[in-house]
């Protein structure tokens, strides 16, 4: 009604009915507006709107509707605000148009579908025809089988007997198929049974000597009892093993046992191995049969363990009977120790050099029988005593006091750390700190190793109880046949497992031999901090003290103030340098990926290790013997350089057959023929000539020197450093000492440094070899040989540049890091490298002396000061 009452409706109005007209088919009612208003007044003008088909436009139609009555930005919006009524009438053509476009793209797949309508028609008539046929023909296939399965019954009757035959046939081939693998391996074992009990009395009495007295020495003075045990075995006649004194811990234990005790974290040198062996007849607490009570057929254990190694071990080896530990410092000691008696457990006793006179009952094992029971006096209390009651004594003290009397009632097991043994713990600190995956696989692949082996031992003893359990005629029994193949494939399954576990141990061992170089250094570290006490009696270190020095050197330096020990602070890029993402399975694919990086990182550690043991071991020194022990520092870093870039090569070389091409370029000729590289070290003839006294003045030399200015006794030492020396044959052409008596002017060069106040630092190199002249601690030690044969006055100031060339300029041999005050706070020093479970000698004559000293440069003291 609104619309039919305008009588001039606004353009948006009038358009909208046009269009509504337009698509009603009023199309000449169209143009004007008076025709529209009859064509709405119409009673059927609502109901073909509500009726309208939209099929009925054609696409020209559409199309013009579109162009002519909804372009020009006309929008829904716009024809509500003109009109209310005509709002939704357009809004309901612009539906239409939407829904015509729709059809129109439609109407190709509505006629797509019909066609496959039909198609599919005529395809389920033939279906229909088809499953008849297969309904006709399942008829005679089924006759056809029943046929078929006679058939089958009577070949089947015909086999029988020929199937018999074939297994008794089958059965004798598997048979000496199997046995013919064994038959090499029994013969083997068959000819060494006689090589065996020839010597097993001669071997028997060898092990004995070893297992009752070698466990309480360490590895020199056990080396030099074997020798005299092996000579008393040749002289009384009896026949042994030839090696036998070399491989004691073979004859008393299985393989599978050693590589256990390595899976329970064993070092693998061959001290530690015996002392297990030792160790593990010690800890066998079983009753000699028949004996009465007090009789037992071993000793405990008292383990000297200065290293920690053998206590973790035995924790390890005894964790699942829940192994107990206290000392004879605590005060329920007597509360421990009684009820590890009563309830069986094992029980470890720490600082075993304070026994306590309470243990001596049990160390006898002085046991009683009353009503059935069998109990021990402790104190004055009778104990319960379990025969599971295992009781083991640890000192740490290398050093300790071990009375004849209580030897004579434990069994002494001495761990202290050899160069083999330091140096395994020093390859697994290293490995766990920077490559713990290596570790982890490492131990595992041991672990699985000694499982291996048991299980091949086992499924071959399996084998021979088979057969000697057989009943009646051997080709009539299958299960003994079924028997054999499967312990053939067990054993054939598990002899595939030990060369893949080989594989992965190789791979391993790539890795680890990158650091084993390191690990090596640390042993003659620690063998050189040792022998300073053939200096001075006070001079004592400790394993931990050097292994505290070795986990420092691995740990990251605290945030915020730089390193612990003021050191390495010339070499900070050195800490951020990580492998975490290098810390994959160590294959020859990935070994040279760790590449540079690995280089570099290997190198800091190495340089970090030697400067913080010159630092603390230098505290410790007097003043006198710290330049000397720097100076074989020094030796040990260019060993240790030297080993690390020979390993870095040969991991090169051992890496993916593409890279180790690439690197065979950058190769030494040396290194191409399987040698270590050149090193930067000094030679014997060298150190020899630098450590002995200045040779007398020879006949001429007062003339040569008087023509070259120099001095008699320079003459003759420059004469003969040349002489012995060649990488210092042309020094004395060089300074005019010619040999022939006449000399010749010094040069320039030479008159500056020699006449000069500080002739070490302006040496002139024309006369070292090239090679020695571009390698800076080859020529720091050239011109430490010239300057003692020509300024001896200087040698001193020679050795400290010497340092500085090999160890760095910030090297802190004099005790002192670099840039840290002289005089250290003592109770920081203390708190920061002190372990509060060792005893710190208390040695201090007063605050104003120890400043006086410490002032002058001498060392607070040894061990950890």
């Amino acid at each position: 009604d609104e619309v039919r009452a305008l009588r001039n409706p606004p353009k948006l109005v009038q358009r909208t009915m046009e269009c509504v007209c337009f698509m009603l088919g009023h199309r000449k009612q169209a143009e004007a507006w008076d025709e529209i208003r009859k064509v709405i007044r119409k009673d059927d003008f609502i109901a073909a709107v509500l009726d309208f088909d939209s099929t009925a436009l054609s696409a020209r139609q559409v199309d013009e509707i579109v162009k002519k009555y909804m372009s020009d930005g006309v929008t829904s919006e716009a024809v509500f605000r003109a009109s209310k009524a005509c709002g939704p009438l357009f809004q309901w053509a612009e539906s239409q148009m939407s829904y015509s476009a729709v059809v129109a793209r439609v109407a190709p797949l509505r006629a797509e579908v019909g066609l496959l309508q039909e198609q599919s028609a005529e395809l389920r008539e033939e279906k229909e025809a088809a499953d008849r046929a297969v309904e006709s023909l399942g008829d005679d296939i089924e006759r056809f089988k029943q046929e078929y399965a006679g058939a089958i019954r009577d070949i089947d009757a015909i086999k029988v007997e020929l199937e018999a035959v074939k297994a008794k046939v089958g059965r004798a081939e598997t048979l000496l198929a199997s046995l013919n693998s064994e038959q090499g391996r029994w013969e083997e074992a068959a000819s060494g049974f006689k090589q065996q009990t020839r010597t097993v009395v001669g071997d028997s009495i060898l092990g004995a000597c070893f297992a009752t007295w070698g466990g309480v020495f360490d590895h020199r003075t056990r080396h030099g009892l074997r020798v005299q045990w092996r000579l008393g075995v040749e002289a009384l006649g009896v026949a042994f093993t030839p090696a036998r004194d070399e491989s004691l811990a073979e004859f008393l234990s299985k393989a599978s046992q050693r590589l256990g005790w390595l899976g329970l974290g064993l070092p693998s040198d061959d001290l530690c191995i015996e002392n297990a062996v030792v160790l593990e007849r010690a800890t066998s607490s079983a009753p000699v049969p028949g004996a009465g009570a007090g009789n037992w057929s071993a000793r405990f254990p008292l383990v000297i363990d200065p290293a920690g190694a053998a206590t973790r071990f035995l924790l390890a080896k005894f964790a699942p009977r829940r192994m107990a530990q206290t000392s004879f410092r605590d005060e329920s000691f007597i509360k421990a120790l009684a009820s590890a008696i009563r309830f069986g457990t094992p029980l470890m006793v720490h600082d075993a050099e304070g026994l306590d006179p309470l243990v001596n009952p049990v160390l006898n094992r002085e046991l009683h029988r009353a009503g059935g029971r069998t109990f021990i006096r402790l104190g004055g209390e009778a104990v319960d005593y379990s025969p599971n009651f295992l009781l083991v004594l640890v000192t740490r003290n290398p050093d300790a006091t071990i009375s004849p009397d209580l030897c004579s009632r434990v069994t002494t097991v001495n761990f202290t750390v050899t160069p083999a043994s330091l140096e395994a713990q020093a390859l697994g600190q290293l490995l766990r700190a920077e490559r713990p995956d290596v570790e982890a696989r490492r131990r595992a692949v041991l672990v699985q190793r000694g499982e291996q082996n048991v299980k091949l031992r086992g499924l071959e003893d399996q084998l021979l109880s088979t057969l000697s359990q057989v009943k009646g005629h051997i080709l009539e029994d299958d299960s003994v046949v079924v028997a054999l193949e499967r312990l053939k494939k067990e054993a054939a399954e598990v002899t595939k497992e030990v060369g893949r576990t080989e594989e992965v141990m190789a791979e391993v061992r790539l890795v680890a031999d990158r650091y084993a170089p390191l690990a090596r250094s640390s042993a003659q570290l620690f063998q050189v901090i040792e022998q300073l006490s053939s200096l001075k009696p006070l001079y004592q270190y400790t394993v931990q003290f050097f292994l505290s020095i070795l986990a420092a050197a691995l740990a990251p330096p605290a945030k915020g103030d730089g390193d612990q020990d003021g050191v390495d602070g010339d070499q900070e890029d050195g800490q951020a340098i990580s492998l975490g993402a290098s810390k994959a399975a160590p294959s020859k694919s990935n070994s040279s990926a760790l590449g540079k990086g690995e280089d570099v990182r290997l190198g800091w550690l190495c340089s970090r290790l030697f400067r913080l043991v010159g630092l603390r071991v230098s505290r410790g020194l007097l003043r006198e013997d710290k330049l000397a022990f720097a100076l074989r520092l020094a030796m040990l870093k260019l060993d240790a350089d030297h080993d690390l870039k020979h390993a870095s090569r040969l991991a090169a070389l051992n890496s993916a057959p593409s890279s180790a091409h690439k690197t065979a370029g950058a190769l030494s000729s040396r290194e191409k023929a399987g040698k270590a590289p050149q090193s930067s070290a000094a030679t014997p003839q060298e150190l020899e000539w630098l450590l002995r006294a200045a040779p007398a003045p020879q006949a001429g030399a007062a003339q040569e020197a008087g023509a070259a200015g120099l001095s008699a006794p320079q003459a003759s030492a420059v004469a003969a450093l040349s002489a012995a020396l060649p990488s210092c044959k042309d020094l004395a052409r060089q300074v005019g000492v010619d040999g022939t008596g006449g000399g010749a002017a010094l040069s320039p060069d030479w008159a500056a440094c020699l006449f000069g106040p500080e002739p070490e630092a302006s040496l002139p190199a024309g006369w070292m070899p090239p090679q020695d002249a571009g390698d800076p601690p080859r020529r720091a030690l050239l011109e430490l040989l010239a300057l003692k044969a020509l300024r001896p006055d200087r040698l001193v100031r020679g050795m400290e540049r010497y340092l500085g060339a090999v160890l760095g300029p910030a090297f802190p041999w004099r005790g002192t890091a670099h840039g840290a005050s002289a005089l250290e706070d003592l109770g920081q020093l203390v708190s920061r490298e002190m372990d509060s479970t060792e005893a710190a000698a208390q040695a201090a004559a007063g605050g104003r002396a120890w400043q006086e000293q410490a002032g002058a440069g001498v060392g607070a003291g040894p061990g950890r000061s």
